[in-house]
């Protein structure tokens, strides 16, 4: 069967910081002077909170996996459950006050991201069915960072409320919180068809897992304690891509799209 489709996560693995920060700044830019000091106090606690629950989360996840046998996809289930968890939390904490910004605002800063790569991309795009999949909370950030290069009926994301005048007025659309959302979204896409993915962190070990082709980049170091935990040792994860369908480490976007050149030459 032939290779058609392509997903990359996009905050760490397009980009070399999370974009969270720079969505946060721009809200904060956008607020009145009389109500920036509360949000700048709400978003801290918020942040300060999602780093303490995420961490006691997967300590919890562990602890239990210690003390129970699970087959593996009920141990994915429950991963992505107890994230889930955490990141529905952390949303509706902070999503009433994600308000005053403009999507014109956004995607102009969304423009100026580094995307290391862009003319690969691009290239990638006019050769394979290329879709960005992102528990990121602005689409308009990711269409200004991607511009040109991918449709925006293949960003597939979260994104803040709107009005008709593009301007925030507090809450989120949350389609996407989970791994298991990410693989959902991709299997309405692929249906039975194969498919490579490119990511780095948790929130994307499902669909790692379950491409023919799961390419790790950036990777965060917990990435490893999951796949581990998972039963997959150093042999299972290997390092250059070949045809061999698995778990990659890869080093670029470059070497990704190399691979994926040689499948069709």
């Amino acid at each position: 069967m032939t290779l058609k489709y392509v997903f990359f996560d996009f905050d760490r693995t397009l980009t070399p910081q999370d974009t969270t920060t720079l969505l946060i700044r721009l809200i904060h830019e956008s607020y009145p002077p009389e109500e920036k000091t509360v949000f700048e106090q709400l978003w801290s606690i918020a942040n300060t909170n999602y780093s303490t629950q995420i961490g006691e989360a997967m300590l919890r996840f562990f602890e239990r996996e210690r003390t129970k046998q699970h087959s593996r996809e009920e141990t994915l289930s429950l991963l992505s459950d107890t994230l889930k968890e955490v990141e529905l939390s952390s949303a509706r904490s902070i999503a009433p006050y994600l308000k005053y910004v403009t999507k014109s605002k956004l995607r102009k800063a969304g423009a100026k991201i580094f995307i290391p790569h862009r003319e690969i991309l691009k290239q990638l795009a006019s050769k394979y069915f290329l879709f960005i999949i992102s528990l990121n909370w602005s689409r308009d950030i990711i269409l200004g960072a991607l511009k040109d290069i991918v449709q925006p009926e293949r960003i597939l994301c979260n994104d803040l409320h709107f009005n008709s005048d593009g301007v925030a007025i507090g809450g989120l659309e949350l389609k996407i919180a989970s791994p298991e959302d990410k693989l959902k979204e991709i299997k309405k896409i692929v249906e039975n068809e194969e498919y490579l993915f490119v990511g780095d962190g948790i929130h994307d070990i499902w669909c790692l897992v379950n491409a023919k082709y799961g390419c790790i980049i950036n990777p965060q170091e917990i990435l490893f304690s999951v796949l581990y935990h998972l039963g997959y040792n150093d042999d299972d994860i290997k390092i250059g891509l070949h045809k061999q369908p698995g778990l990659y480490m890869v080093h670029s976007i470059e070497e990704v799209a190399k691979f994926l050149y040689d499948l069709i030459s």
